[in-house]
């Protein structure tokens, strides 16, 4: 199966799923004339964009508010390029689109009739137009008439429509300009759903407003809220999606949470009951990337496997059937994945390499499988000495031998001592006993998982940064621009 394919299944009747037919699918279908260089993708209710390794953005589905950028408001059921080779990040909305630049600029189309553009308009574009003239855009999100964006100094924005407090600014009403949500420089994350929104700050706490009439929030009340609350006191969130009117999430440990709405089982803890504070779903620990569509859920274990829940009456589980599933079902088991996403009533994904595999065999012992994260695996030593080393050398949470589960100290007494002696590595895909796997957005090169920067970025703190624009890492990583200051070709200018 080759990697960074594109696949689609679910809702089709506006040809999102890009597949050259408008009808719907119950089993993942690939984009017509996908090849193997996809790298993210992105969709709304009836339209759908992906922007290929080489920066080209692509976009397929209903146009007629001028979604898809092209100029006109045709509607395609194949992918057409949109613009030059110049893309970084895109994400849709209900009938409109936004898309962040390789050079940190912020570019929108499609409908604006309640200001999700941001370029202080309400009408409609159906080519692309500069939101502001900024250069330091990262990391953007669309919900169905509201946005979100970070930028590089860490500070959140938004625009749109706000009439539940989704804004976040402590008002409601629109906004067809990005206004600033609060002073906080440190957000990381974030995610816009119907009439909500949450985001995940690089503390690793998570915070929420808007909507909250079935408690979508997960602040323990269906009060809406219009400016950002912490829901818990965690401090290990890693990943947040906001659905049409519930809310998943990742924490750093593996497990997978959700709250809000449970109609039809989207939640996935078995139970179509909806809760206003985060439940776990199943009892897995192996969870890396979550999406929510209007009604269903989907996911990627570390193992690259997809699984969904939820409703089910278009096949937007994927899984062959149309019934609806109250706990993860596997889906395509022939495939390995690297990314998914939830439109409205579809969703979208991208196939991803094998994990890569590596044996350590001992003269005595077989290790059973092991699963690193990114953040975890820092350093592979070539020849650890024994198995506390390795855990050492990988900065590892925790290994798991033989079904039990060991964390750097614990007395390995299955074995009778710590120091046990691992002869020899070498890659075998046929028999892993060690399994190295890279999420999204990472990939794996001198026996480490990186960051999958673009070309001229540079991985700095976790995070792919333009040393030649960043304030936060102009020249070099960490050599932050006074204020006021910017950074121009590498250097800090007034």
């Amino acid at each position: 199966m080759a990697d960074n394919q594109l696949w689609g299944w679910g809702e089709g009747s506006g040809g999102q799923l890009g597949d050259g037919t408008s009808e719907n699918k119950s089993s993942p279908v690939q984009v017509f004339g996908s090849n193997s260089n996809w790298r993210s993708v992105s969709s709304g209710f009836f339209h759908t964009v992906g922007i290929k390794k080489n920066n080209t953005l692509w976009a397929w589905g209903l146009n007629y508010a001028g979604n898809l950028g092209d100029g006109t408001i045709n509607d395609e059921s194949v992918p057409i390029q949109i613009g030059e080779s110049d893309w970084s990040q895109s994400s849709c909305g209900v009938n409109h689109t936004i898309a962040i630049k390789t050079d940190g600029t912020l570019w929108s189309w499609g409908e604006g009739s309640f200001g999700e553009l941001g370029d202080e308009t309400t009408g409609r574009r159906s080519s692309p137009v500069q939101v502001g003239n900024q250069t330091t855009w990262k990391q953007v999100s669309s919900g169905v008439l509201t946005n979100s964006a970070i930028k590089t100094d860490g500070t959140l924005w938004a625009w749109g429509e706000g009439y539940f407090g989704q804004i976040g600014n402590g008002e409601t009403g629109l906004w067809s300009s990005p206004v600033q949500v609060g002073n906080q420089t440190t957000w990381k994350q974030v995610s816009n759903g119907y009439g909500h929104t949450t985001a995940i700050k690089t503390d690793g706490t998570l915070w929420a407003w808007g909507h909250n009439y079935i408690g979508q929030l997960g602040d323990g009340t269906t009060t809406n809220r219009s400016s950002p609350v912490q829901i818990g006191n965690e401090t290990n969130w890693k990943q947040v999606d906001c659905g049409g009117e519930h809310t998943a999430a990742v924490k750093t440990d593996g497990t997978i949470w959700a709250w809000g709405e449970g109609a039809n089982g989207r939640l996935g803890n078995e139970q179509t009951s909806s809760f206003s504070s985060p439940i776990q779903t199943g009892n897995g620990n192996n969870w890396s990337k979550v999406s929510c569509g209007a009604d269903f859920t989907c996911a990627i274990k570390t193992d690259k496997t997809m699984w969904t829940w939820g409703y089910n009456g278009i096949g937007q589980l994927g899984d062959g059937t149309r019934e609806n599933k109250s706990s993860p079902v596997q889906i395509s088991g022939d495939k390995y994945w690297g990314d998914v996403v939830c439109g409205s009533f579809n969703a979208m994904a991208i196939t991803s390499n094998p994990p890569v595999r590596f044996n350590f065999v001992h003269p005595t012992y077989t290790f059973e499988v092991v699963t690193y994260t990114p953040e975890s695996l820092i350093a592979l030593a070539p020849y650890p000495d024994s198995l506390e080393h390795l855990i050492l050398n990988l900065q590892a949470q925790e290994v798991v031998i033989n079904n039990r589960n060991y964390r750097h100290g614990d007395q390995f007494t299955e074995f009778g001592s710590r120091a046990i002696r691992l002869k020899q590595l070498y890659v075998d895909s046929s028999n892993p006993v060690l399994k190295i796997v890279c999420e999204a957005g990472y990939r794996f090169e001198n026996n480490r998982c990186i960051l999958d920067c673009l070309e001229g970025e540079t991985a700095c703190s976790g995070v792919c940064s333009n040393l030649l624009t960043d304030t936060n890492n102009c020249g070099s990583c960490g050599n932050v621009c006074d204020s006021g200051f910017a950074c121009v070709s590498g250097v800090c200018v007034p």
